[in-house]
């Protein structure tokens, strides 16, 4: 088991290919579902 390097320490968990298929919660940009205001696009 090696040490990864800390310039391309990546977790486990982290999306590469697809990283649109699970946005992050506490990402600032707001996506097509419901915003946290309430406002729902149609």
């Amino acid at each position: 088991m090696t040490t990864p390097d800390p310039h391309e320490r990546v977790p486990d968990d982290a999306p590469q290919d697809a990283p649109e298929s699970e946005p992050d919660p506490a990402s600032p940009t707001p996506g097509p579902a419901r915003r946290p205001d309430g406002y729902e696009p149609l």
